[in-house]
């Protein structure tokens, strides 16, 4: 019915990010929050897959990209995620954090001041 919905992802600590799709999944032990998010590659738009590290408040981008990502389930580390599920469905699979260096690179985004969420996880 039309192009999927953005906005802004706003977590209880404080951390704001542009442009979610609101189709987000935490891992079984809150460490982890996987979500969406559409960005321009080459004038185009496109998602990628970010992950927050809520305890090291760091935030990762996958290196790959998609039309359309639809997180389905994350179980212990492992992260199963559709790739255009309207269109030739693609199912990848991460083994998180062990992906990260290979799979994911680091993006900024700002965390408020005074945050502690060492505590968290």
């Amino acid at each position: 019915m039309g192009n999927p919905t953005s906005g802004i992802l706003c977590l209880s600590i404080g951390l704001h990010i542009a442009d979610c799709n609101p189709s987000f999944l935490w891992s079984e032990d809150s460490c982890y929050l996987v979500v969406p998010q559409f960005f321009r590659c080459l004038g185009l738009p496109r998602q990628r897959l970010l992950i927050v590290v809520v305890q090291e408040q760091r935030v990762l981008a996958s290196i790959q990209s998609a039309w359309y990502f639809q997180p389905e389930s994350f179980t212990g580390s492992q992260l199963v995620v559709t790739k255009n599920p309207f269109k030739s469905p693609q199912h990848l699979q991460f083994t998180i954090p062990d992906d990260f260096g290979s799979r994911f690179k680091p993006v900024h985004v700002p965390w408020p001041e005074g945050t502690d969420a060492s505590e968290s996880c």
